[in-house]
Formats: structure tokens, C-alpha cells, sequence
């Protein structure tokens, strides 16, 4: 599976062929708890996850994320591509 993390600073970190990361990783990458979120673009393969409370904390908006989902995200996001998304 390939990782994708987008930052709301704008950086973007691609991580190719990597193992589906645990439940305490993907609550680090977005720093609190988890919330998945559908992909649809191009890809039915694709999830992307998200801080649950990013609205609650005030997180600030980020831009790649909201334009990959089309809509507004908040925080950094996490997208999942490939594997076994169940």
C-alpha cells in the first residue's frame, strides 16, 4: 500500500509499498483520534484518514486535503492508497 501524508503547511510526504500502518500510527500522523473519510477521486482503493476532533481543536484548514476530498478538511490528513481497505 502507498501512504500519503498532507500537512496543512502544505508539505506533502509520499511513502511508496509500505505495510498498512497500526491504529497508534495513524493517530500520530494526525495527531489524535481517527476519523476515515471516503476517497472518490479516481480510486474506489483509497481512504483517507483524518483527526475526529480537528473541528472541536480548531485545526486549521488544510488545502491539499480539501481539494483531494472536495470539501473542507481540517488538520493533517493521511491517505491510504491500495492494499486491503476494508
Amino acid at each position: 500500500m502507498n501512504l500519503v501524508i498532507l500537512r496543512t503547511d502544505g508539505t506533502v510526504i509520499v511513502k511508496p509499498n509500505v505495510e498498512q500502518p497500526s491504529l497508534k500510527e495513524l493517530q500520530n500522523l494526525v495527531d489524535g483520534y481517527i476519523e476515515r473519510v471516503p476517497c472518490t477521486y479516481k480510486s474506489k482503493k483509497e481512504v483517507m484518514i483524518i483527526n475526529e476532533e480537528g473541528r472541536l481543536k480548531s485545526l486549521p484548514v488544510n488545502m491539499y486535503a480539501s481539494d483531494y476530498y472536495n470539501g473542507v478538511i481540517v488538520g493533517d490528513a493521511v491517505i491510504l492508497q491500495g492494499g486491503d481497505l476494508k
